[in-house]
């Protein structure tokens, strides 16, 4: 199998190529996220510019330089195996995320429920690499009493969907109840029409 990838070292900028700047390690949820939306192999444990992580993430800049930098290399299925094992179990805040080891573009997704407590949600979501707008999302499956529908999806789904679309790219992102009274109206000083 061919797949693109940049190289390992612990000296220099894995995204650069740099050496002078103060530098980071990748984290596993780094490597996955590069992963699961490029489909470029970066090893955790490679050295990283600081500047090129915004929180969780790289930047769109780093992204860009990534897709210049990697290379296509033929791994035979064994290589993969191993170099996606340090991945396969990344954590992200609250979504604990896998990545199948022959299927690269379906996700397993672990998430506790917010009104069970014990209860862990397992959730799969397949996607097109590289895609763009609601075809990049080709399936999914959530295991919770109503993701078994047959038309629509769960609102896990919706979340995780959200997530990796959109929500991992906010330098600052805010739960709802951080500021669920700044948007309540008091029913006292309204006028009743």
């Amino acid at each position: 199998m061919i797949v693109r990838t940049v190289g390992r070292s612990n000296n220099v900028c894995c995204v650069c190529g740099e050496n002078g700047l103060p530098k980071q390690t990748v984290t596993n949820t780094l490597a996955a996220c590069v992963w699961a939306s490029d489909s470029i192999l970066v090893h955790p444990k490679n050295r990283t510019c600081q500047i090129h992580v915004q929180g969780r993430r790289f930047t769109d800049a780093a992204l860009e330089l990534l897709r210049r930098r990697s290379s296509p290399k033929e791994k035979n299925q064994c290589e993969m195996f191993a170099h996606l094992n340090d991945f396969l179990t990344a954590t992200d805040g609250e979504y604990h995320f896998h990545i199948h080891r022959e299927l690269p573009n379906l996700i397993r997704v672990k998430m506790a429920s917010r009104y069970r407590s014990g209860t862990i949600h397992s959730l799969w979501i397949q996607y097109r690499p590289g895609g763009e707008g609601h075809g990049s999302i080709t399936g999914w499956y959530c295991r919770c009493q109503s993701g078994a529908r047959t038309l629509g999806c769960c609102a896990h789904i919706v979340s995780v969907i959200w997530y990796f679309g959109i929500g991992r790219h906010l330098q600052n992102l805010k739960y709802p109840a951080e500021n669920i009274a700044a948007n309540l109206l008091d029913v006292r000083t309204r006028r009743q029409i």
